[in-house]
């Protein structure tokens, strides 16, 4: 079984992308095709490292669009393989390190009521 993305799943992403909350941060076509790409060819990392909805909400920052963008648009190409390569490399030193359980300790104690 051939587990490339279909046509079908790159247009579903496309328009998931282009009715999203940053849908108005992709530059053109082009760049919302690729962006589309990318986050298909990492659907099976976000499985594997349990990267579900509620923690893409929780750290937009990390896991949401404008991320992604970044690691896409960090060369000329654009090329979302390339770009897949180094977000995978991100995420893992971040799974590694548990940045998102520190980060998310941290938060809850700034938000914390002080001690009487």
């Amino acid at each position: 079984e051939n587990s490339s993305p279909d046509v079908w799943q790159l247009e579903e992403t496309k328009l998931a992308i282009r009715n999203g909350e940053y849908g108005w941060a992709i530059a053109n076509e082009i760049e919302e095709a690729r962006l589309a790409a990318m986050k298909l060819l990492l659907q099976d990392d976000f499985d594997r490292l349990d990267i579900d909805q509620q923690r893409i909400e929780a750290f937009q920052d990390v896991y949401g669009d404008l991320r992604l963008l970044r690691f896409l648009r960090k060369d000329k190409q654009q090329d979302a393989v390339s770009a897949a390569t180094r977000y995978r490399a991100f995420i893992q030193w971040r799974m590694d390190n548990n940045v998102d359980s520190i980060r998310a300790a941290v938060e809850r104690k700034l938000f914390e009521p002080p001690a009487k």
